[in-house]
């Protein structure tokens, strides 16, 4: 899957990774707006963090329904 407008793609498989569902951490979405994901992913019931401003960018943190960790990353501002 390539996202709209993503130079990024997504792919969806089985047998690429024997990981168990819900084991993997430090998954990365890269966003040029974190507020605005933060305020996409609530809109659809999903529980996300606050979003922290640092000098390298904005992040918040959300797990998915198998319960892998993600952080979204946008720029600081």
């Amino acid at each position: 899957m390539t996202p709209p407008g993503s130079p990024c793609s997504i792919a969806l498989t089985t047998g690429y990774v024997d990981a168990a569902p819900g084991s993997v951490k430090g998954l990365q979405l890269n966003v040029d707006d974190a507020l605005a994901a933060r305020a996409l992913l609530l809109d659809r019931g999903v529980g996300v963090t606050d979003v922290e401003t640092h000098p390298w960018g904005r992040f918040c943190w959300f797990t998915d329904p198998d319960g892998n960790q993600w952080t979204i990353h946008g720029p600081a501002g």
